[in-house]
């Protein structure tokens, strides 16, 4: 490799590590979401609600709902795969010329399956249990999961 190709490649190296830093990566529900979904009481009640506001009300908790986090909670959990995913995207940005934003929405890709694997497993096992009256309304015993939607809606975005 001549001395010109070594200074062509490290500067695209370069220029691609400045741009990593001014791009975020965002995991959740959209911004403005207008769907709706069902919520369950801990009477087992059914109530419309925005798919957003479920969310907000399962990640954090509320005075009624144990909290369910399937964003925090989860990405926390599987930092050091996310950290992996992130290594093996990065050094394909560097080795191989892989576009940043193609490198930040696999990052991204991962981060919502790891999410979304959180309602395969009770939130990794973290998860409280669903009251009787709410299994009964709902027919079904399976935690955060009626109908998929908030499940579903879980995105990412490369800015």
């Amino acid at each position: 490799m001549t001395p010109e190709e070594t200074v062509r490649i490290v500067d695209a190296q370069l220029r691609a590590m400045q741009m990593a830093q001014t791009m975020v990566v965002k995991v959740g529900l959209p911004a403005g979401e207008t769907a709706t979904s069902r919520a369950y009481t801990n009477d087992g009640a059914s109530a419309a609600a925005t798919v957003l506001e479920v969310g907000i009300w399962h990640e954090y908790g509320t005075s009624r709902m144990p909290m369910r986090s399937f964003l925090r909670g989860p990405l926390q959990m599987k930092a050091s795969e996310l950290a992996q995913v992130m290594g093996t995207q990065f050094n394909l940005v560097l080795e191989q010329g892989l576009p940043v934003d193609t490198a930040l929405g696999r990052v991204g890709l991962a981060a919502r399956n790891i999410s979304v694997g959180a309602f395969r497993t009770k939130g990794y096992g973290e998860w409280d249990d669903i009251e009787q009256a709410t299994k009964d309304a709902k027919g079904s015993s399976t935690v955060l999961i009626d109908t998929g939607i908030l499940r579903n809606a879980i995105t990412w975005v490369v800015e």
